[in-house]
Formats: C-alpha cells, structure tokens, sequence
C-alpha cells in the first residue's frame, strides 16, 4: 500500500478488507511521522478519518442486515399461536393510537 493509494482514496471502489489495511496503513504512517518528529503531511489526517467512517458504516450496515436475516430466521421459527398473540397485541395497540387521534 503506497501513499498516492491512501491519498487517491474513494470509498466506492475498495471492499471492506481493503479499507482496513489501507486504514493500518495510514495510521501506521502517521504514527512513524510523530515518531520521527516529522511533521504530519496535512492531508493524512481527513483521509484517516474519512476511511475510518467508511469502514464504520459499512460494518454496521452489515451488523443490521445479519441482524435483520436473524429476526427473520427467530420468525419462522414462532408458533403459529405466538403468531396470533403478537398480531392480537398489534391490533390492540393500534387501536388505542387510532382512539387517541379520533
């Protein structure tokens, strides 16, 4: 990882692994600057932080689709009465904001 690669960055073309060595990359770059007493090239930091989020958000919008895919799965596996029950609970409950608009 060169960096003219951390410094190009685009969020759209690399995939998730990338990101993260290109993310070890940049702070291990960093850290050598500081360690070095150099200064900091000024366009490391925004790039850091910009791969950072990158790789944040794609990690939690894969969390919520296997947490989704879970629930899915934990819903198939209900009883037909547990169905019932929860439906009933719904209807219930939607009734009472339906009265209190009325």
């Amino acid at each position: 990882m060169t960096m003219q690669t951390i410094r190009a960055f685009n969020a759209e073309r690399e995939d998730i692994e990338e990101l993260v060595l290109m993310l070890a990359t940049a702070l291990t770059v960093k850290e050598q600057f500081e360690a070095l007493e150099l200064d900091v090239p000024e366009w490391l930091e925004p790039k850091i932080r910009a791969i950072r989020r990158e790789v944040t958000t794609r990690n939690a919008d894969r969390l919520e689709k296997r947490l989704a895919e879970a629930k899915l799965r934990m819903d198939s596996l209900k009883t037909p009465v547990q169905r019932k029950a929860e439906l009933q609970a719904e209807i219930t409950k939607l009734n009472k904001q339906l009265a209190a608009v009325r």
